[in-house]
């Protein structure tokens, strides 16, 4: 029983070590974010106040979701149509056990990183309608908890990757409106045609 007792405490002990280390950590990706994209309306520089911190206090941010109220563990970022400009914020990577990622309808460009290294258990990422150009990355490949992947409306070029095939629990995928060409992977062939407009020599 001493044992038993022994290790409760000392899962106890390391469970309440990983929750501060990722209270710690989501709380310095918001100020990463923050820092790393330009932001001419303002939206997160009046919502996103890191002074006086308590617990749960990011909860109340901008586009910010958290696990519980009373945690800084962010479930997911909504941060569509608020004019933000820059390139895909590498910070990110601090939110561990972040789920879901909206980017939608902002003005950021440039290429998209290994998304699946920065945040591999996303079930929902939405990059539409920005200005986002280079290839897709195969490595979304990797993401394989992913239900909602949505490209639509950007510059990407190239092909989609056929490895997409491994992401088994889409339900809803889009990249219409790029500059993509080749064929359409065959599990993702089950998603309408209209979510593939744009994309030539798709047989």
């Amino acid at each position: 029983m001493a044992d038993d007792t022994k290790f409760l405490l000392l899962f106890l002990l390391l469970s309440s070590s990983s929750l501060c280390f990722g209270s710690e950590s989501d709380i310095l990706c918001l100020k990463s974010v923050q820092k790393s994209i330009i932001d001419p309306y303002g939206v997160l520089k009046s919502s996103w106040i890191f002074e006086n911190p308590r617990e749960g206090y990011i909860c109340h941010f901008t586009g910010v979701e958290c696990w519980h109220p009373y945690e800084n563990g962010i479930l997911s970022l909504r941060l569509g149509n608020l004019g933000i400009q820059g390139t895909f914020p590498q910070g990110l990577q601090n939110c561990s056990s972040m789920t879901g990622l909206d980017l939608s309808n902002n003005n950021f460009s440039g290429p998209i990183p290994d998304i699946s290294r920065l945040n591999p258990y996303l079930t929902n990422l939405d990059l539409s309608y920005n200005s986002f150009w280079g290839s897709i990355p195969e490595s979304i490949s990797n993401m394989t908890y992913l239900n909602l992947l949505n490209l639509q409306h950007n510059k990407l070029s190239g092909h989609i990757p056929p490895q997409f095939n491994f992401l088994t629990r889409l339900t809803t995928f889009n990249v219409a409106e790029n500059l993509l060409s080749g064929p359409v992977p065959t599990l993702l062939q089950k998603f309408s045609a209209s979510n593939f407009a744009g994309v030539t020599d798709k047989k």
